[in-house]
């Protein structure tokens, strides 16, 4: 899972959940890469311009994502 990039089209969700995601670096047209979804309902870990960062399975959910093409290095 290590190389899906994702652009962050929309933030949805109560306002204090997109404020909560600003606060971590979230902003539309922001790229970031998913590294890793642990299993169960477990968080989604992903990697943007700010760092590593543990996302619950609903604030992963609320960015609204399209697929991109990025090669990493």
């Amino acid at each position: 899972m290590s190389n899906l990039h994702f652009i962050i089209q929309k933030i949805e969700g109560s306002r204090e959940l997109q404020e909560r995601l600003k606060e971590l670096g979230f902003f539309q047209g922001e790229t970031l890469r998913l590294v890793r979804k642990l299993p169960f309902h477990g968080p989604y870990v992903v990697q943007t311009n700010q760092g590593l960062v543990s996302l619950r399975k609903d604030e992963f959910e609320s960015l609204g994502l399209e697929a991109c093409r990025k090669e990493t290095p």
